[in-house]
C-alpha cells in the first residue's frame, strides 16, 4: 500500500511540474527572407524584421537573428522574458535606428 501511495504522489508531482512548464520555441529572423510567415519557426518562414518575431515570441522563447543590417524606424520593444541573439555572435547583426530611436527598449521584465 505504501509503495502505491508513493508512486501516486510522485506521479502527481511530476504532472504538476510538467503542466506548469511550457516548451520554449525558437523563432527566426532573416532580413533577406523572401517569404516570411508567422509564427517564424524555421528559416524558410523567418520574419524579415526583429520586432515581428519578438511580438510572436512567448516567455522563454529564443529569437535567433541571421547576419545583416536591420533598419528600424521605431525601437524594438521587448516586454517579456525572451532570449534575443545573433546566429554568429556579436558584430554579425547591426540594428540601425538611423538616429530615430534607441534601437531596443526592454521593459516590464
Amino acid at each position: 500500500m505504501k509503495t502505491s501511495v508513493k508512486i501516486l504522489i510522485g506521479g502527481l508531482v511530476w504532472f504538476a511540474f510538467a503542466a506548469s512548464w511550457s516548451w520554449a520555441d525558437t523563432l527566426y529572423v532573416d532580413v533577406n527572407n523572401v517569404a516570411p510567415a508567422a509564427p517564424y519557426t524555421n528559416w524558410l518562414s523567418a520574419a524579415t524584421n526583429i520586432q515581428a518575431a519578438v511580438d510572436a515570441a512567448k516567455s522563454n522563447d529564443t529569437v535567433l537573428v541571421a547576419d545583416g543590417i536591420y533598419y528600424v524606424t521605431e525601437q524594438i520593444a521587448i516586454s517579456n522574458s525572451i532570449t534575443l541573439r545573433s546566429v554568429n555572435g556579436s558584430g554579425a547583426v547591426t540594428i540601425d535606428a538611423e538616429g530615430n530611436s534607441r534601437g531596443i527598449l526592454i521593459t516590464g521584465l
